[in-house]
């Protein structure tokens, strides 16, 4: 099962994070602002990707801030083909549309990755993290979080804070989104 926007079920409590991705199993739903949405089909190339290797090695790759696993999958089954064990999720929000990425924050991206490192380490002797952009960024925090971590690959990291005209241009963005009217679906009767 996976989950998606705040990582509730339709019922509203909490479920672990790693129930890898952003996809909820039945209905596929999503919750923004308590009103539960359809949730838009993902990407072509954007479903995450979990294989059971011949090595005791593991590997968390992690893709990039409105990215998805499409991005890394090269990566991901190169090392598969290598004998390591992988973990790629889609990381919540992500996949699909910006409406359904808005309201997931750093905590949900961080949870999905420290889950889907929990699930990998549970099977792997030895865990590498692979990660791009702020999926680096994930990397690192996995990697501080868990020191037996036995590497980090990072490509083109975000590791430093962004200048205000780049924030002030995001909040830009964010606040056109907002325009974009969400009505609550019918229910059945």
């Amino acid at each position: 099962a996976r989950w998606t926007a705040s990582s509730r079920s339709p019922s509203g409590p909490s479920t672990p994070p790693h129930t890898p991705g952003g996809v909820s199993p039945a209905g596929r739903t999503t919750r923004t602002d308590d009103i539960l949405l359809p949730m838009t089909a993902l990407i072509p190339g954007a479903e995450p990707w979990s294989h059971h290797g011949t090595s005791a090695h593991g590997a968390l790759v992690l893709h990039g801030f409105t990215g998805n696993p499409g991005s890394m999958r090269g990566v991901a089954e190169a090392l598969g083909a290598a004998g390591y064990q992988v973990e790629m999720p889609l990381l919540p929000g992500h996949g699909t549309v910006i409406e359904e990425m808005i309201p997931t924050r750093w905590a949900d991206w961080a949870g999905a990755a420290d889950s889907a490192y929990r699930t990998l380490a549970a099977r792997s002797a030895k865990t590498i993290v692979v990660g791009l952009s702020m999926g680096g960024s994930l990397a690192l925090r996995v990697g501080v979080d868990h020191p037996e971590v036995a590497g980090l690959v990072l490509f083109n990291p975000a590791t430093q804070p962004q200048p205000q005209e780049v924030l002030d241009m995001v909040q830009g963005m964010v606040a056109g989104l907002s325009l974009i009217h969400i009505s609550e679906p019918p229910r059945p009767s």
